[in-house]
C-alpha cells in the first residue's frame, strides 16, 4: 500500500462507516461479500491512483467502490425477512 495522498485515507474510512452502517442491518447469514476481489480491486486502484499523484482518480475508486456496496447491500437487505432473528 502507498497510499500517500493526503485526505485519501480518511475518504475510505468514511466510505467503510457508510458502507458498514448499511451492513449492519442485514441479518449476518444474508449479507453479501463486498471485502472480497471487488476489495482488493479498490486497493489496487487507489493505490495506482496515489503512485500516480492523483488524487480524483483515487477518489473515483472510492466512490465506485461505494457504489457497489451499497447496491449489493440494498438488495440483500430487500430480499432479507423482516422481524426474523438471524439464526445464521
Amino acid at each position: 500500500m502507498r497510499r500517500s495522498l493526503p485526505g485519501i485515507n480518511a475518504e475510505l474510512a468514511a466510505a467503510v462507516r457508510r458502507v458498514n452502517v448499511l451492513d449492519a442491518s442485514i441479518p449476518e447469514s444474508r449479507r453479501p461479500d463486498i471485502c472480497g476481489e471487488r476489495w482488493h480491486r479498490l486497493e489496487a486502484e487507489i493505490d495506482n491512483a496515489c503512485g500516480a499523484g492523483d488524487r480524483d482518480a483515487a477518489l473515483l475508486a472510492i466512490r465506485q467502490w461505494e457504489q457497489h456496496a451499497a447496491r449489493a447491500l440494498s438488495r440483500a437487505l430487500l430480499h432479507a425477512p423482516l422481524g426474523v432473528a438471524d439464526r445464521g
